[in-house]
């Protein structure tokens, strides 16, 4: 409550802008305030101190100052990176913590044990903290070491990279083969080692930021620490406070000399990975230049022949020795199966002795598949030789080169396959023998313990065999990248017709590759560009068969065009579907590749094609029932349009305001239409008119009929017909119908808007006067309506006065 009453005291000192402005009586009341508070403040300090210097633990205790500039930017930048270390600076800071670490010792040595039982927590604390500090200080001071050694490699690579450039090699000749070959055992060994450099940079580039994460940490919680202890008001929590700030500040000082280990050995990587990539260039160089001067003489292929044979031999003895021991564990196996069963299964020992003849006969058994497999491939190595012999003599034409480049491709391929799979079986091995490891340990008596480890002894016979085979495998794929490097080296001389037929042979390759298998029958690239090629054509020529069906020829048969449209829409459909099957019997595909296509089609018509596939049937259904036609003039609504087209899923009406209208097919049969010439091309119009009450009605009739009559696009038959329809409000009301044969609305328009005229011109020369709307208006008055008669300037003035009235009102 007092420092609280202290903090508003201090704010309301700063709100009154300090004692001037508060009276006299309170000013002397805020100064006693402050003496107070100096006094209570200041008496837990001196107490602190002087039990500090009186008691060697607790000076031991207390916390390090620290600067007070930049000291609470330590989570954002190390006091000393890697760039700036040095052994001096490295040794000095070793000697400091060893005489910090000597004084923590001896404390800890003679503080009295905790309440526990034990020694003070935090003295132990202390002593581990400076004793990770001191080994990473020693860790650093190797890995400064190291630096210095991978920078002086590094200038001496690049040194040499400098003379192979210019053509020196630090060699001196004459050069073999062999020279050579070594040249690019070293390459490749080199690329190996780079590519996990590669991934050591990496590492330690995750190893720093993580670092520096926990260095931020722990700076957070040593300046929680001190601003802990320098709030602190309890003299009883003061030796507490500042053990946790040493604590922290040393813990912080761990995880910044952790930072600075980290960043050295990111350092060291990236060095390391720039010395094996100068490394590499060099050897490159290197062997650029042995290759230019040194060929395969028949001196180096009888030695590559004699290490083959040698190689053989040795593999040949290996296997007559996995034939011999295959029957002895064969033996042994079954005579200790056959004493099991007569004994029963309960004895364990004998039990595992069994397991152990058996796996012995699995592992000498898999040997011998193995080196036979071996013994072959020695084989494909003479061939290999050969290849590289003749390349090497310039004996070989640009055709088989390309041949001997595929080969070598995919022999690479089988051996990556038998690699991987070799690998699993290893993997295996390793696995089982990591069990049999712990099942011995955990045995319960001696004979089953040595059962297990004859076990385990088979499992590792295994895994040797499968070591063995990968490196037989890595050997014979080694011998044939390197056919198939100095093949395209040699190759990237020919002239354009050596790359366009080597491009040719790669078509030819995906051309003929099988995608699949369907009925014995593979499916190649090739069979599908064909067949889509010959559909696509086979749809071209049905459109223009079709096409010219319906145009030329069923006119000239005289077929309507709505029924050349229908039987136009179904042959093509019937020559679409003739010629896919062709396609597909021609590229020798068989028709149930389509099975699972049909049921996924199935599939997509029961939850998303039902429209579509409704319109496409109805339309269908609209070709061969043809309510409607093309060119029939249909009604929808109070849509008028001609039908100009019916196609698969949809039909194009345009109307008389020449807009096209595409219609979904199923609308024709699920809703009303209106086919105004469905049976035949008649069109009915009427003309309707109202002549004056009076006038002559048959006279009227007589005029009408006329103009029909004289009308050139009106039929004769069936003839015009006039009505008298109706007595009318304001007219007698005849109706003319008319029959014509029109392609569309518009024309039928067009003969209604001339009988109009024609209608109207013989009224007027009759005398017949068209009626108009009229009203009778009665008025009902108590007396007569007064009629007066003013002047003309009287008569504008009250028309002014009464103008004036109706506005103001």
């Amino acid at each position: 409550m007092e420092r609280g009453q202290l903090g508003g005291g201090r704010g309301a000192l700063r709100e009154g802008q300090g004692l001037s402005g508060l009276s006299r009586s309170s000013r002397r009341t805020w100064a006693a305030l402050l003496v107070a508070t100096a006094v209570v403040v200041a008496a837990p300090i001196e107490g602190r101190q002087a039990a500090a210097q009186s008691n060697p633990l607790q000076q031991l205790l207390q916390p390090k100052p620290a600067p007070q500039a930049g000291a609470d930017q330590g989570a954002q930048q190390t006091a000393e990176n890697a760039e700036s270390l040095t052994k001096e600076s490295v040794a000095k800071r070793r000697e400091q913590v060893a005489q910090d670490l000597a004084q923590a010792q001896a404390a800890l040595e003679s503080a009295a044990p905790a309440q526990s039982g034990g020694k003070p927590e935090p003295l132990q604390r202390q002593v581990a903290l400076l004793q990770r500090i001191d080994l990473t200080l020693a860790q650093i001071e190797a890995a400064l070491d190291r630096q210095v050694a991978l920078q002086e490699s590094l200038a001496k690579a690049k040194e040499t990279l400098e003379a192979l450039q210019r053509g020196v090699v630090d060699e001196p000749g004459p050069y073999t083969f062999s020279q050579l070959e070594g040249l690019r055992d070293q390459l490749q060994a080199l690329q190996a080692q780079t590519e996990q450099t590669q991934k050591a940079v990496q590492t330690a580039r995750e190893a720093l930021q993580q670092a520096r994460r926990t260095f931020e940490e722990k700076e957070r919680a040593r300046r929680q620490a001190r601003e802990a202890l320098e709030s602190n008001a309890d003299p009883a929590r003061a030796v507490e406070l500042r053990s946790r700030l040493r604590l922290a500040q040393l813990e912080s000082e761990a995880a910044k000399t952790s930072v600075q280990l980290r960043e050295l050995e990111l350092r060291n990587q990236e060095l390391a990975e720039e010395l094996q990539q100068v490394r590499l260039q060099s050897l490159g160089l290197k062997r650029d230049l042995l290759e230019q001067r040194v060929r395969l003489t028949e001196q180096d292929l009888d030695d590559a022949f004699a290490a083959l044979r040698l190689a053989r031999d040795n593999l040949q003895d290996q296997l007559r020795l996995a034939e011999q021991n295959i029957e002895f564990r064969k033996a042994e196996w079954s005579r200790l199966k056959a004493q099991l069963e007569s004994e029963g299964q309960g004895d364990a020992t004998l039990a595992a002795r069994v397991e152990a003849q058996r796996r012995w006969l699995a592992a000498r058994t898999k040997q011998r598949e193995l080196l036979a497999r071996q013994i072959d491939r020695l084989s494909q190595a003479e061939e290999v030789w050969r290849r590289r012999f003749a390349l090497s003599q310039e004996q070989v034409d640009k055709a088989t080169l390309l041949g001997w480049a595929q080969d070598a491709r995919q022999a690479l391929d089988d051996l990556e396959q038998e690699e991987r799979f070799v690998r699993l079986q290893l993997e295996a091995a390793r696995g089982e023998i990591e069990a049999l490891k712990k099942r011995v340990d955990a045995a319960q008596s001696q004979p089953e313990a040595r059962a297990l480890a004859e076990q385990r002894r088979a499992v590792e016979a295994l895994a040797a065999a499968l070591e063995q085979e990968l490196g037989s495998v890595e050997a014979l794929r080694t011998l044939q990248a390197r056919l198939l490097e100095e093949i395209e080296t040699r190759t990237r001389r020919f002239d354009l017709s050596q790359a366009l037929a080597r491009l040719w042979q790669d078509v030819r390759r995906v051309w003929s590759y099988e995608l699949a298998v369907v009925d014995d029958r593979s499916i190649t690239p090739g069979k599908i560009f064909t067949g889509l090629l010959l559909i696509f054509g086979g749809v071209w020529v049905s459109r223009r068969i079709t096409r010219a069906l319906g145009r030329r020829i069923m006119p000239r048969l005289g077929v309507d065009s709505g029924a050349a449209t229908a039987i136009q829409t179904l042959l093509f459909y019937l020559l679409v579907v003739t010629f896919t099957l062709f396609a597909l019997r021609l590229v020798n595909v068989p028709l149930t590749v389509f099975t699972l296509l049909g049921g996924a089609l199935a599939i997509g018509v029961g939850f998303g094609s039902q429209n579509i596939v409704n319109n496409f049937i109805s339309g269908l259904i609209l070709l061969a029932e043809r309510p409607i036609r093309v060119g029939d003039l249909v009604q929808m609504g109070d849509l008028f349009g001609v039908v100009e087209r019916i196609g698969a899923r949809s039909t194009r009406i345009r109307t008389s305001q020449n807009y096209e209208i595409v219609v979904p097919n199923s609308t024709f049969l699920e809703s009303n239409v209106i086919n105004w010439t469905l049976s035949d091309n008649i069109v009915w119009g009427s003309v309707t008119v109202g002549v004056a009450y009076g006038s002559d009605t048959r006279e009227v009739a007589k005029l009408l009929k006329r103009a029909a009559d004289e009308h050139g696009k009106v039929l004769r038959q069936p003839p015009p017909l006039v009505l008298f329809n109706d007595f009318g409000d304001n007219a007698l009301v005849f109706d003319l119908w008319v029959s014509t044969t029109v392609r569309t609305f518009r024309e039928l328009r067009i003969v209604l808007s001339d009988l109009r005229h024609r209608i109207n011109a013989l009224f007027r020369e009759a005398g017949i006067v068209i009626a108009f709307p009229q009203r009778d208006l009665h008025l009902d008055t108590l007396k007569p309506l007064e009629v007066r008669l003013l002047a003309e300037e009287q008569s504008g003035g009250a028309q002014a006065v009464g103008s004036t009235r109706e506005n103001e009102g």
